[in-house]
């Protein structure tokens, strides 16, 4: 133990036990026998050992106790050794049973959430935070990029954590921050080597700082979180190319339906003003025909930027096929869709210049049906007066609106 034999002469032996699990009994007063008793020793430079001591009482001829001998057996090395197996092997336990929690999650949008709740339960924090790193493809240390708030369990009533995720996302690594009554844990998550997230724990100070264990442990859920991110990611373009038209990034004809058929349940249990145009370019077939496939795509294209830079993000514009396109505008009665189809008319006329010919000028012609905030129609027919009130106006010359006659009131205006 370090000690020299004059420095122990004199001594109190209980003076050097740190740890004993045998009670009372202590090994260099024993009045029993006792075999591979174990102890945690101080060596002479104040670390500690853990001997297993085996030893015996000495009594004299009338069988009073005088003292008593034994061995001691240094076996700090393998114990240590074990308490490391111990908790790597807890750490696995945990980890397992973390990552098995989100990863049974069902719901994509949920992972993160439930991520964060069985990280914050399984590390006894207060709270905590996943972020998703958002910019696209632009570095994670540049200003663009931003961390999102992906997943939360608990609160924490402390606003450091950007500086937290700015070290990160400047390629500091796990970080440690302590501020007011809270301790903060972070650790980077990658997929892949690169950063595509972060996790944080917060916990009060009262309860004791992090530990080793702690730290090993967020580091590879981090890991696993980030192959989570990286999932998500992949999931949210496949649905994303799933319900968008390629051409134009607006929705396709079925996302379409599906949001219409929610919008038009809201308006039954909440009635507004609302109105459907279908849009239909005139003569466009022959600027494919003379002009080619790509100035077709350009025509196309111009026609989106003029429906999405006229309408409200409230507003659902689609490409439902071909040159065929509808708007959904909430919130609009007769008057507000009637100089809403006049707009569209007047923005067309800037593409007259990618007409096939004079005498087939590039256009519009529109159908506008107005819902009845009293007398709510099921979706196939509201479809179907836009899409008679589309070729109404197709009919009477083409480079115009048609408005619909109301449910059962016979042909359009």
């Amino acid at each position: 133990m370090g000690y020299t034999a004059d420095a122990l002469i004199a001594a109190d032996p209980a003076s050097l036990i740190t740890e004993f699990s045998g009670g009372i009994n202590i090994p260099f007063f024993t009045e029993r026998r006792l075999e591979n008793s174990e102890v945690w020793l101080k060596r002479a430079d104040g670390r500690s050992a853990c001997v297993v001591i085996s030893a015996m009482p000495l009594l004299d001829q009338k069988g009073v106790w005088r003292g008593a001998r034994g061995v001691c057996r240094d076996v700090t090395e393998s114990r240590e050794r074990e308490a490391t197996l111990s908790r790597v092997r807890n750490r696995e336990r945990v980890l397992t049973r973390i990552v098995r929690s989100f990863r049974d999650e069902v719901n994509p949008e949920n992972m993160l959430t439930s991520a964060a709740e069985t990280l914050g339960r399984g590390l006894g924090a207060e709270c905590c935070q996943i972020f998703r790193l958002t910019g696209g493809d632009m570095p994670a240390s540049s200003e663009e990029s931003a961390f999102k708030l992906a997943g939360l369990f608990g609160k924490a009533d402390g606003d450091f954590h950007e500086v937290v995720l700015k070290s990160i996302a400047e390629g500091a690594g796990a970080a440690e921050v302590t501020q007011d009554t809270w301790q903060v844990l972070a650790a980077p998550a990658r997929y892949q080597a690169e950063l595509n997230g972060a996790a944080l724990l917060w916990r009060h100070v009262e309860r004791g700082p992090w530990n080793d264990d702690d730290r090993l442990l967020i580091g590879d859920i981090a890991n696993q979180i980030g192959i989570t991110i990286e999932q998500l990611v992949h999931h949210e373009r496949i649905v994303r190319i799933s319900r968008t038209d390629a051409m134009t990034g607006l929705l396709n004809r079925g996302a379409f339906i599906e949001a219409l058929t929610r919008q038009l349940h809201r308006l039954r249990q909440e009635p507004d003003d609302a109105a459907l145009m279908y849009v239909d370019l005139d003569n466009f077939k022959a600027v494919n025909d003379t002009r080619g496939h790509q100035s077709g795509d350009e025509v196309l294209l111009s026609l989106r930027d003029i429906l999405v830079q006229q309408t409200r993000p409230t507003d659902l514009v689609s490409r439902l096929g071909g040159d065929e396109f509808a708007v959904f505008l909430n919130g609009a009665n007769t008057d507000i869709a009637i100089k809403r189809a006049e707009k569209f008319l007047e923005e067309a006329q800037v593409m007259r210049e990618l007409s096939a010919s004079e005498d087939k000028p590039l256009g519009m012609s529109i159908g506008l049906a107005v819902l009845d905030r009293d007398n709510p129609e099921p979706l196939d027919e509201l479809l179907a007066r836009a899409d008679s009130a589309m070729y109404e106006a197709k009919r009477s010359g083409k480079g115009q609106f048609a408005i619909a006659a109301a449910p059962g009131e016979g042909a359009s205006s």
